[in-house]
């Protein structure tokens, strides 16, 4: 039986109410989160992608372009000298970055990344049983609450307020 990812992503209210985005967009972006939640970047190649929702790479390119046409990606493109691609890592930025700053740029002919490391999405699982038994909470708050606060526009400063705020709006179903 192949292992399941155990991790949350998250789809925030401007990408999913984001009429131009189609559903399978709205999906990948929320895979991007979930894959982006160890490092704050996902790696994953479109193949990897392609296999995960049954589709084909090209198709999963094209919503890629779509995401960072829409300002809800950021994707950079490392080279080596040879201007050979030896990475590429996707960045989830929910507030459209044009309304925010121009503080990123972008490159309108980013190819696609076919020999990329996939992430290893069995060690992004926050529960896991090792971090149980060591009582040991491997999940970095701060790091999370920054980017959160980022993309909602909010200010919690603390990682006892964020939890308040994340239980609260469990609690009602969100």
């Amino acid at each position: 039986m192949e292992e399941k990812p155990n991790y949350y992503s998250i789809l925030t209210a401007d990408v999913r109410y984001d009429k131009e985005l189609k559903a399978n967009e709205k999906l990948l972006f929320s895979e991007i989160t979930a894959l982006a939640n160890k490092y704050g970047y996902c790696t994953a190649s479109n193949g990897y992608l392609a296999d995960l929702y049954d589709v084909k790479k090209t198709t999963v390119s094209h919503w890629l372009i779509h995401l960072k046409e829409k300002n809800y990606i950021r994707i950079e493109i490392e080279r080596n000298d040879k201007k050979e691609i030896i990475s590429r890592k996707i960045y989830p930025v929910s507030t459209p970055i044009a309304q925010k700053s121009n503080r990123y740029s972008t490159n309108d002919q980013d190819p696609i990344v076919q020999k990329s490391k996939e992430n290893i999405t069995s060690i992004n699982n926050i529960n896991s049983e090792v971090d149980k038994e060591n009582k040991k909470d491997r999940f970095d708050y701060d790091k999370f609450i920054s980017w959160f606060n980022e993309i909602t526009g909010r200010s919690f400063s603390s990682k006892a307020l964020f939890k308040k705020y994340i239980n609260a709006r469990l609690n009602e179903g969100f």
